[in-house]
């Protein structure tokens, strides 16, 4: 497993460790899960560890981008003097790790700190990780169906649910912008990256929540939505989501729930490109845009009517 976490929401704190490459991908992941709703209260605790960490796959333009995604909600606590951020690095190389957090040691010094030793690290955040029951189970697929705003906003509330990035994956072209892609020149679709708890939602019920949330008879629309990058895909990250993936689409076949044949395309993920910061979290931040409350807020309220027992409220 690239990372790892123990939280204790109930005394407040989280902890991640970072083994080998760390990719992009890990550390979106990382901060999305820390940022959930249990997270954002304030005094929020967390160490971050990176001294078995071998190489980092970040560009500078992503690694300013995370620095903008930790540091920019005032709700995560950031304001709050009992919150604190913990970086463990054992050589003095690793540090260049930290370059993403540049912001934030700079604006709140007292509040982010980085050390040698974890141990110190866990003791100056007030931590203590036997009070947790262990890592986090965690699951990972990408799933495109329509404008990945839909998709963030209806998994974002799933529980069980860890994390949403939006994205691009399935195309050629590297790193492709939000204009290249909706274009049509990229050969991507918008997907969203779920990252998922196995032991408290099944692999099957995330795809029932998908199936159900746009049309997959439709090759290359969503609605008044049109074009290749709107398409249903299932990008999976293992042979086992593959072949679970292939039973839940021939048992929804068989229902007879659609007029038309599924179309959803069903291949491996070879690379997930994460969407511009201006689309995190579409929804929530712009509730009365014309396009959120006439596609998107019917989406989420489909999701939340067929499957009651996994949303709040």
């Amino acid at each position: 497993m690239p990372w790892e976490i123990r939280t204790n929401w109930r005394e407040g704190w989280a902890t991640t460790r970072f083994h080998g490459r760390v990719t992009t991908n890990e550390v979106i992941e990382a901060r999305a899960i820390l940022a959930n709703d249990p997270a954002r209260r304030p005094g929020l605790r967390m160490v971050m560890d990176f001294e078995q960490t071998t190489e980092l796959d970040l560009t500078p333009a992503q690694i300013r981008r995370m620095a903008a995604l930790w540091s920019e909600d005032p709700a995560a606590g950031l304001a709050d003097e009992t919150w604190r951020l913990g970086l463990v690095a054992s050589t003095p190389v690793q540090y260049g790790l930290f370059r993403m957090f540049e912001q934030l040691r700079t604006s709140i010094p007292d509040q982010v700190r980085v050390f040698e030793d974890r141990a110190e690290a866990l003791a100056w955040a007030g931590i203590d990780e036997s009070a947790t029951g262990g890592p986090v189970a965690r699951e990972t697929v990408t799933l495109g169906g329509g404008c990945f705003w839909c998709l963030e906003a209806v998994f974002d509330g799933v529980d069980g649910v860890l994390s949403v990035q939006s994205g691009y994956a399935g195309g050629h072209a590297p790193n492709p912008s939000y204009r290249q892609v909706c274009a049509g020149g990229t050969g991507h679709a918008e997907v969203v990256q779920v990252v998922f708890d196995p032991a408290r939602i099944s692999f099957e019920e995330i795809l029932r929540i998908f199936f159900t949330i746009h049309d997959p008879t439709t090759p290359n629309r969503q609605g008044a939505d049109v074009g290749h990058h709107y398409r249903s895909i299932i990008l999976v990250h293992s042979p086992a989501q593959h072949e679970k993936a292939r039973e839940v689409m021939e048992a929804l076949e068989a229902e007879r729930i659609w007029n038309a044949p599924l179309v959803t395309e069903l291949e491996p993920l070879e690379a997930f490109h994460p969407a511009e910061a201006e689309h995190d979290r579409y929804f929530e931040r712009n509730p009365g845009a014309a396009y959120c409350r006439f596609v998107v807020e019917p989406k989420v309220a489909r999701a939340r009517a067929a499957f009651a027992h996994r949303f709040d409220g």
